[in-house]
């Protein structure tokens, strides 16, 4: 089992938790990793989960905890102690044990992502919400566009490294871990694709989220940067970085407990056009590199005659 198939056995749901939402009744619920009883009791005797009501838009605190004595897992809201907060298994038995690691890079990335960012701009249209900055809708369209450009990267970079040994050892110097890694000659000799593999197993495991890392290999891969030089648009995209981790990791709230409220259509908007240009530098890197690569390629098997001798 590789290291992505390890983490998401390691960080898949297994639980869920249901109640009644005590301020408006409508059924709130949420699926989370439970950890081992005795991991629980480590860190404090209790689990922590933040659900927001989908109605209301009330946020409420859930605690679960371990029984000792039968390992079961109970759950009671913070500030609600009395409402009945269910606990429930979930049916993981259909899971695959076939897939590989991680997935192929797409051939035609950039048609992809322009593809499906059409797409993302109609469904802002429709259920983007004008007037609410900390609502679910506009956090979903948001993680959802951070989705469609992490995907393009991932299977943009992934590729053109597969492609290029230039890049390859741009990627080795971004990573030199990778090339101290202790290698036999024998094993060089048997695996002739070996840096491409281990390059690209690597970057399987990269976050592409975190775009300022993600610029710092470009710039060392492709000699070319891809977020903004203007300062402006550079923070807008910083910004939104931190706020990905408030809406993925805490369902919308800051480190402070505080909601994040400023995911309105205009930043979402702005935000889209940001990572449609960074997209577009990047693909124009890359389609200049293989264009240098397969001219260089083709003038290899060119036969030059010698120079004529007067």
């Amino acid at each position: 089992m590789g290291v992505a198939k390890d983490h998401w056995f390691e960080t898949r749901p297994t639980h869920g938790i249901s109640f009644k939402c005590p301020k408006c009744q409508f059924a709130c619920s949420a699926y989370f990793h439970a950890p081992e009883p005795y991991e629980i009791m480590e860190e404090g005797d209790y689990h922590e989960e933040v659900v927001e009501c989908l109605r209301c838009r009330s946020v409420w605190e859930t605690i679960v905890t371990a029984d000792e004595d039968t390992d079961a897992y109970e759950a009671m809201l913070s500030d609600k102690p009395d409402v009945d907060v269910d606990v429930f298994e979930l049916d993981l038995s259909g899971d695959r044990d076939d897939w590989d690691d991680g997935y192929e890079p797409e051939p035609r990335a950039y048609d992809i992502f322009q593809a499906a960012l059409k797409e993302w701009w109609q469904l802002l249209g429709k259920f983007g919400d004008p007037e609410g900055g900390a609502g679910s809708t506009n956090r979903m369209l948001f993680t959802q566009l951070y989705a469609l450009l992490e995907a393009y990267l991932y299977s943009e970079i992934i590729g053109i490294a597969e492609r290029d040994p230039a890049v390859q050892r741009g990627i080795l110097k971004a990573m030199p871990a990778l090339g101290d890694q202790p290698v036999k000659l024998s094993t060089v000799a048997e695996r002739p694709a070996l840096v491409a593999e281990t390059i690209k197993a690597a970057l399987i495991d990269f976050s592409f989220h975190k775009l300022e890392v993600v610029d710092s290999l470009c710039r060392e891969a492709c000699q070319k940067g891809m977020l903004p030089l203007d300062k402006d648009e550079r923070a807008l995209i910083m910004r939104s970085v931190h706020k990905r981790h408030d809406c993925v990791h805490r369902n919308g709230l800051t480190r402070a407990g505080e909601p994040v409220e400023d995911v309105t259509l205009d930043w979402l908007m702005s935000l889209a056009k940001a990572f449609e240009t960074m997209a577009e530098v990047v693909q124009a890197r890359v389609h200049e590199i293989d264009g240098y690569r397969l001219a260089n390629e083709a003038f290899k098997d060119i036969d030059v005659p010698p120079e004529h001798s007067g």
